[in-house]
């Protein structure tokens, strides 16, 4: 099975915050060794040199073209006043960013103190000496940093090395929210309700199916339409038990913390035998083996398909009435389907992004590690770069802050979230980002589709967002031992398991599949997780 880079999930939310609130112990002034003290700051102080110390940092430049990072904004003048530095920017697009990197790294010369990768190997960076690690500085100018990792085993997991050490920091951004989504105009044309159950999806897709519900007089309704093979069972296999704790290595973990092989459970034989039964019936998308973006969506838009698995937002719906003028296409949120033992749920997915080094030639390394603690659980630093400047993008009254009009109703009639970003909002840096930050923002997008407002509701009273997908840091013996795995069994998994699916192979050989991956070792994967798992807390 090819890894993909999984969709960002919605449990990050709560992280999210929980570190934001935990991040509120500060530092002494740079030189000191002592361990930081609650209510100190780790601001520079009065009498400390009055010259501002620089910092260049290197990483993809802002997503708002009209304003660069380097053009003074006016989060990062604060930032530069409050801290005393100077940010020196270098600045590419994504596209030849890692190469560009690549070529500062194999020179050792030319390195920023501070740099973003989302390719480079952390431990291969730590062991080599290229960058410094972060946790040396947790008790000196990092303290708000030190507090949030130790206070969160989803972060703790995510950026602590085999070594114990912490070389990098994340961005730990807001997910988009994922989901079911049903074409409500389709079960409001044949008289049926939103399904429940997998029973009464099944049900309503043959309804899809025979009823001609676009009203086109063709049979060419596909029911439900995937847009991966693998997210065909990934979707359907909580219904049945079983859940995706780490999808692409084949493992779930139950709630005691126990990884097991997902694959050779027989609630997963379940899953298999209710997917083929959509494939060969005709309740999805025939093309799923080769499935492209273009032809998942032209399935939705062409006004063909009734239910889908993604983001819980209007984009397709805008889709579908730009490419029928006159349609009156409306969708539903689904809660993920109850399963035969009243199971259901969804898989979460993580919202960390980047990896944020300081460079081990930089000759200010207490300034950039201050500069990084500021930005990434300061409070003050975080309201910065999550809310903007007091007064210009948000008010604050009661503790509670509120964005302004300069940001709802832009005089120059910008967009709020162009607004933000031209303040230098939310830039490509570590940072947390605070789940309540403009949710007004979201209101005024979300208007005139108040179903999407309430099936995000009904999912999270429900409870059925599954914990978030850990990210782990291994060994180079562990990557090693886990990419044989995949060497020996991938191919073979993949392809048993499209066979099963398009019905080339009867569900009845299930067990012999089963009985393969053991006398294979599957099980290896569940050791070297459950070690990992116990070393990250």
């Amino acid at each position: 099975m090819t890894r993909r880079t999984p969709i960002i999930r919605l449990s990050v939310f709560m992280l999210a915050m929980f570190i934001l609130l935990a991040g509120c112990s500060t530092a002494k002034n740079p030189g000191d060794n002592a361990s930081s003290s609650p209510g100190s700051s780790t601001k520079p102080t009065a009498g400390q040199s009055a010259e501002p110390a620089e910092i260049s940092i290197f990483t993809i430049d802002s997503p708002y073209v009209k304003k660069n990072y380097d053009q003074d904004l006016p989060v990062f003048k604060e930032i530069e006043k409050n801290l005393n530095v100077k940010l020196k920017w270098q600045l590419m697009p994504s596209a030849g960013f890692e190469d560009a990197l690549k070529i500062k790294l194999s020179a050792g010369a030319d390195m920023p103190d501070i740099f973003a990768t989302w390719q480079q190997s952390p431990e291969e960076l730590g062991k080599n000496g290229a960058v410094v690690a972060l946790s040396d500085y947790f008790d000196t100018t990092m303290p708000n940093t030190k507090k949030a990792i130790e206070s969160n085993p989803v972060l703790k997991a995510a950026v602590t090395s085999p070594d114990g050490k912490v070389y990098f920091l994340p961005s730990v951004n807001q997910p988009p929210k994922m989901g079911w989504l049903i074409r409500q105009d389709w079960l409001d044309t044949l008289n049926l309700k939103v399904p429940e159950t997998m029973d009464e999806f099944y049900e309503v897709l043959k309804a899809f199916r025979d009823l001609d519900p676009n009203g086109n007089k063709k049979k060419d309704e596909v029911p439900a339409a995937f847009n991966y093979v693998n997210y065909v069972w990934f979707y359907l296999m909580h219904a049945y038990g079983i859940n995706t704790a780490q999808p692409w290595d084949y493992l779930g973990q139950d709630e005691n913390g126990q990884f097991y092989t997902y694959l050779t459970r027989p609630e997963f034989k379940e899953t298999m035998a209710f997917a083929s039964k959509l494939y060969t019936e005709k309740l999805m998308n025939q093309d799923i083996l080769n499935v492209s973006a273009e032809g998942y969506q032209k399935l939705i838009t062409d006004n063909r398909t009734g239910v889908i698995f993604d983001a819980l937002g209007p984009d397709y719906l805008n889709k579908i009435k730009e490419a029928n003028p006159g349609l009156d296409a409306k969708w539903t949120v689904m809660l993920p389907l109850k399963g035969p033992r009243g199971d259901r749920g969804m898989r979460s997915y993580s919202g960390l992004d980047g990896e944020f080094f300081v460079s081990k030639n930089s000759k200010n390394v207490e300034a950039a590690t201050r500069f990084i603690d500021y930005i990434f659980a300061d409070p003050e630093g975080s309201s910065l770069v999550n809310w903007g400047i007091k007064g210009m993008s948000y008010e604050e009254e009661g503790g509670v802050k509120q964005s302004t009009d300069f940001v709802l109703n832009n005089p120059e009639g910008l967009t709020p979230s162009d607004v933000l970003l031209s303040l230098g909002v939310q830039p490509v840096l570590p940072k947390i980002i605070d789940p309540s930050a403009h949710e007004k923002i979201s209101e005024i997008q979300l208007k005139d589709h108040p179903w999407i407002t309430e099936g995000i509701k009904r999912y999270e009273e429900a409870g059925v967002i599954r914990d978030p997908e850990k990210r782990y840091r291994f060994t180079s013996e562990e990557s090693g031992q886990i990419k044989d795995i995949h060497t020996q069994l991938e191919t073979y998994i993949s392809e048993t398991l499209a066979k099963i699916l398009v019905g080339n192979k009867p569900i009845d050989e299930f067990d012999s599949f089963v009985k393969t991956l053991n006398d294979k070792g599957i099980d290896k994967m569940v050791e070297i997780y459950q070690k990992v798992d116990a070393r990250s807390k």
